[in-house]
């Protein structure tokens, strides 16, 4: 017998064992703070590096719980502001970008990438739709 508590259907009835779905914990982080971000810039698709602090947050965040117990598959997008992120918190190099020995699997993919903020991209946060138009011409 199973020492834990049966899991429930719609009606409150037991299911089997042999019939639980495969479940999936998914856990997300955001990349650290960057220069675009300190400066208000508008940041989308493109990349900016990632300041002192964002670095430090990284570090700060790879000595998490979360983080040490291991997962089953490691993806980031392919933006160095994340991908750098991803390389601190999973211990794969240092603040000073020296590669660390890991046996991390990180799978880099464009598809996870932010989605691009148009016109407004690259520009500061205070220019409207209009503004940023404007300034594109």
């Amino acid at each position: 017998m199973s020492s834990q508590p049966a899991l429930l259907n719609d009606s409150n009835d037991a299911i089997d064992d042999a019939a639980v779905p495969f479940v999936v914990r998914l856990h997300l982080i955001r990349h650290g703070e960057t220069e675009a971000n300190v400066n208000e810039i508008v940041l989308g698709q493109g990349d900016s590096p990632l300041t002192d602090d964002g670095l430090a947050l990284a570090v700060r965040a790879s000595q998490s719980d979360n983080f040490t117990r291991g997962f089953w598959r490691y993806y980031c997008s392919d933006l160095k502001r994340a991908h750098r992120s991803a390389k601190l918190v999973l211990g794969m190099e240092d603040v000073g970008g020296n590669e660390l020995n890991s046996n991390v699997d990180l799978t880099v993919d464009a598809r996870l990438r932010e989605v691009a903020k148009g016109a407004r991209e690259g520009l500061p946060k205070s220019f409207s739709l209009e503004e940023a138009l404007a300034a594109r011409k």
